[in-house]
């Protein structure tokens, strides 16, 4: 089997990490990891829907709080004043609704 050097600008370098980082450790994670990332415990988690992805609601259907790492990660990246206010809108909508 042959191999061969391939270059690449940094930029596409880059956005490829991003990808692989993205789709290729798709682990699960579970509120524990949320816990453990924030110092907190988990029942400080359970009663703060803001410190979930989707404020509790799991990644895949039929799924209770679990979710890829990355889709944690770029949640949390959110600072916490803009998730409460996303929680609060969020609540809004949902008693309009019923």
């Amino acid at each position: 089997m042959e191999t061969a050097t391939v270059s690449i600008s940094f930029e596409e370098y880059t956005r490829l990490k991003e990808i692989e980082k993205k789709f290729m450790a798709g682990t699960s994670v579970t509120v524990k990891y949320i816990a453990d990332k924030l110092g907190l415990t988990t029942a400080a988690i359970f009663m703060n829907p803001c410190y979930q992805p989707n404020f509790g609601a799991g990644f895949a259907k039929g799924s209770t709080r679990t979710w890829p790492r990355y889709v944690v990660d770029e949640w949390l990246a959110i600072p916490l004043k803009e998730r409460k206010k996303m929680y609060k809108e969020f609540l809004s909508r949902n008693q309009q609704a019923a």
